[in-house]
């Protein structure tokens, strides 16, 4: 299984990888306390929908996520975290 985000590149070089942690979490109403449960295996980097990832765009990124998750409930959400360590860029721009 897998979940698609749609990432914008705000930097001068094309994204070639991007590792990401992602959480399922949900809101549990009592003080603006939420539950999160990370979803993928942060080692295992997202790949890019539809050629490179150049500058000012916005492409669709897909992630695999853990085979042993149920699937989500109604009030489930999801968020990406990605540290800018986790970003690499393309050695030689793509034509």
């Amino acid at each position: 299984r897998y979940i698609l985000f749609r990432i914008r590149n705000n930097t001068p070089r094309s994204i070639s990888h991007i590792y990401a942690w992602i959480y399922k979490y949900r809101d549990l109403g009592r003080a603006g306390k939420k539950d999160y449960v990370l979803v993928n295996n942060p080692h295992q980097g997202g790949q890019v929908l539809k050629g490179p990832h150049a500058p000012g765009t916005v492409k669709e990124w897909r992630f695999s996520l853990r085979k042993d998750l149920p699937l989500p409930e109604k009030n489930e959400k999801f968020t990406l975290r990605v540290q800018p360590g986790a970003i690499f860029y393309h050695s030689l721009e793509p034509s």
